[in-house]
């Protein structure tokens, strides 16, 4: 057996030793390991994200891969949960997907693929890394961030998310000790770290920003009520981990269109996604299904998509009831339609923070993006690193103001 390493100097040891058990592991013998290009500034705030690709010199066997690994940054590594946020991650690949693949395949159905294939880890300090595959080299595709989502790709994630929650469902109604065993430790980390950092202060500053978008005359009443949200937003977050019950569920966590990828194998119709994958399982935890599809729907939907959101929910829940019925379970007992509907309105707060600062980071521009390194290196931390003007606040303020009006209209907050 041999292995040739080239173009690598990017990556420590410990990462080549670590490319070069996946390779061994998948059946390679004679190889080479290329390194791909980085990420760019703006795709990740507490990581880094190389490819590489392991090629087979005696055949024409290819693996593409995705090394995702922690930022070594001194500042940011001491201000902020690195280890912990890529503990979860592998968590949720290494154990928790896992489970699931299997409970499937014991009720005969083929695993759901909303995930990337996941072939390694190193949990070490200083060097947390995960070895994904590389969905763009399998044929997935980003969608363009600036711009929300149409009705096919909103449908698409939609039914992929009531399948991943069913599972848990699932997994609970049938195997309480696994569950519990798997998913019922989850704390909510992605919270305790936002209040822990300070980061809250990013919520409640683009939140008042966001009052710009709000006519002063016309939309006085809507105004009066936003602001007292924006006032109500440190409680409902101190309060959103204890409010883990039977419908909680293990959560994406992070649902925003840069962490979800597209396929499109329809020849008849290429501009319509028949696969979707999520990634960056970070911020991963123990909720209700509710937050999953609030921070989705409103960060990522047009005004049209949002004022239709009952069609919506129903597609979820039909999808959602669906799958847990084939996993042998009752969507009645475990999940009623009209608990989604109460725990939309007992979290909606949620979505309306999530939205206004996640459409502001989607509108940045490269030149405009945080770098969380060089906030905390500067001696600022990121209790305010997404306190900045943006080029695009026209179109900011386009987006937010009917997203505003909705949940006003609706009495949500």
């Amino acid at each position: 057996m041999s292995e040739t390493i080239n173009n690598i100097d990017p990556f420590e040891e410990k990462i080549k030793n670590l490319l070069i058990e996946t390779a061994e592991a998948e059946g390679f013998q004679n190889y080479t390991i290329e390194k791909g290009n980085g990420s760019m500034k703006g795709d990740g705030y507490l990581g880094i994200i190389k490819t590489a690709k392991i090629r087979a010199k005696d055949n024409d066997k290819i693996l593409n891969l995705v090394v995702k690994s922690a930022s070594k940054s001194d500042a940011l590594r001491n201000h902020s949960a690195i280890g912990d946020i890529f503990e979860r991650e592998i968590y949720m690949y290494n154990t928790v997907f896992t489970t699931f693949k299997a409970f499937e395949e014991e009720k005969g159905l083929p695993p759901c693929n909303f995930m990337p294939k996941f072939y390694n880890f190193l949990l070490e300090d200083r060097c947390e890394t995960l070895i994904l595959e590389n969905l763009k080299e399998a044929g997935y595709k980003l969608y363009k961030r600036r711009i929300p989502m149409n009705q096919d790709h909103v449908r698409l994630v939609l039914t992929e998310y009531g399948r991943l929650h069913a599972l848990s469902f699932a997994l609970r109604d049938q195997d309480l000790e696994k569950f519990e065993e798997i998913i019922g430790g989850m704390d909510d980390r992605f919270v305790r770290g936002v209040l822990r950092s300070g980061f809250i202060k990013n919520f409640v500053l683009q939140c008042k920003k966001a009052q710009e978008a709000l006519d002063k005359n016309k939309d006085k009443e809507v105004l009066d009520v936003y602001k007292e949200f924006i006032d109500t937003i440190p409680a409902f977050l101190e309060n959103l981990p204890q409010l883990v019950d039977e419908y909680s569920v293990a959560l994406h966590g992070d649902c925003w269109t840069n962490n979800m990828m597209f396929k499109y194998e329809d020849e008849a119709n290429p501009k319509k996604p028949t696969k979707v994958s999520f990634f960056d399982y970070q911020l991963s935890r123990l909720g209700s299904p509710a937050l999953d599809l609030l921070y989705f729907f409103y960060t990522c939907c047009p005004k049209e998509i949002i004022n239709d959101l009952d069609c919506y929910l129903q597609l979820y829940y039909e999808s959602f009831s669906n799958y847990l019925k084939k996993l042998g379970s009752d969507p009645d007992k475990m999940f009623p339609y009209s608990v989604l509907q109460r725990h939309w309105k007992k979290y909606a707060k949620y979505g309306l923070m999530m939205s206004v600062l996640i459409i502001h980071i989607m509108l940045t521009e490269k030149e405009e993006a945080v770098d969380f390194s060089d906030k905390w290196e500067a001696g600022e931390g990121i209790a305010t690193a997404f306190d900045y003007e943006i080029k695009k606040v026209d179109a900011y303020n386009e987006r937010i103001r009917p997203i505003i009006l909705h949940f006003v209209e609706r009495k949500l907050i």
